[in-house]
């Protein structure tokens, strides 16, 4: 079995095979509106720590602003179609843009891009929310039926790969920025 077909297969499972009346409802929710998810948890991490909240809320608004325009960018280069728009049966629960390729999933990109900066810099209990969060964000992706479990994965990956970037060169050059000032 190929990975395509390995991929498709999954898909399938997920937007077909765990169909029920909650996801239903739950799952285009999330996949349309993630913020109203993740905001009571980035506005913990504010009522804890507003300093460093606002300082990781820039990491993590820069993160995702990079992965977003990264993964636009490798969108038009695999030019992957969406599988509403490729397969036959898909269990459609949102709106299929025709013109809008699948590799890799924004959502996933984005999700992970956002919580990555919030889950290195804070060293709590309420950070693994965020990536449940996140997660859910690009599980709804396959379920409402206009992504591939694998372009979720990699949107998972890259968001996490440039955001973790993002946070180590802010954290090195305030690390050497504090030793010359010392």
């Amino acid at each position: 079995m190929s990975l395509a077909e390995i991929d498709t297969l999954i898909f399938f499972f997920v937007n077909k095979g765990l169909q029920n009346n909650v996801f239903d409802i739950v799952m285009p929710f999330i996949t349309n509106k993630s913020y109203v998810i993740f905001l009571p948890l980035f506005l913990w991490f504010f009522l804890k720590n507003r300093k460093d909240a606002c300082i990781v809320l820039v990491l993590a608004v820069a993160s995702l602003l990079i992965a977003d325009w990264s993964a636009n960018t490798l969108k038009h280069l695999f030019e992957r179609i969406r599988p509403c728009n490729e397969l036959n049966g898909v269990r459609l629960l949102v709106k299929c843009n025709p013109s809008s390729f699948s590799l890799p999933s924004n959502h996933a990109v984005n999700a992970f891009a956002f919580t990555t900066p919030f889950f290195i810099m804070f060293k709590n209990r309420i950070r693994y929310a965020l990536v449940v969060v996140a997660f859910f964000v690009a599980l709804s992706r396959v379920y409402v039926g206009v992504h591939y479990p694998f372009d979720v994965i990699v949107g998972g990956v890259i968001g996490v790969a440039l955001a973790s970037s993002v946070t180590v060169l802010y954290t090195r050059t305030y690390e050497r920025f504090k030793k010359r000032n010392q």
